[in-house]
């Protein structure tokens, strides 16, 4: 399993954020939102997840909001942010719609 961890372009705020995929994406679909997190301050670390990434992305599907919660219990104070109604890959279909929510929701 490979993991970018991107530190912060802009003035940096000590925050983390994580990205996490599924199906058949791997860490870099993430490319536009990691920009516009580093960019805000943010470290971003995007894990490939295990079975769903390459080299090994004959996917077991499904399962995917477990993937979330599992990852929010092993970082402590972390907290699992959901983008109902955003569609199935929201960082592509439409990248600066998502990423405004996404730093809005971060900036709680």
């Amino acid at each position: 399993m490979g993991q970018m961890d991107i530190a912060a372009t802009g003035s940096a705020n000590g925050r983390v954020a994580v990205l996490l995929h599924s199906k058949n994406f791997w860490a870099a679909t993430w490319e536009d939102s990691i920009k516009a997190l580093s960019d805000a301050g943010y470290r971003v670390v995007v894990p490939d997840q295990i079975g769903i990434a390459p080299p090994d992305v004959k996917a077991k599907l499904g399962h995917y909001q477990v993937l979330g919660k599992q990852v929010v219990a092993m970082i402590p104070g972390a907290e699992l942010m959901e983008f109902p109604g955003m569609g199935h890959a929201p960082q592509m279909d439409e990248p600066e719609v998502f990423n405004k929510a996404l730093i809005a929701g971060l900036v709680k």
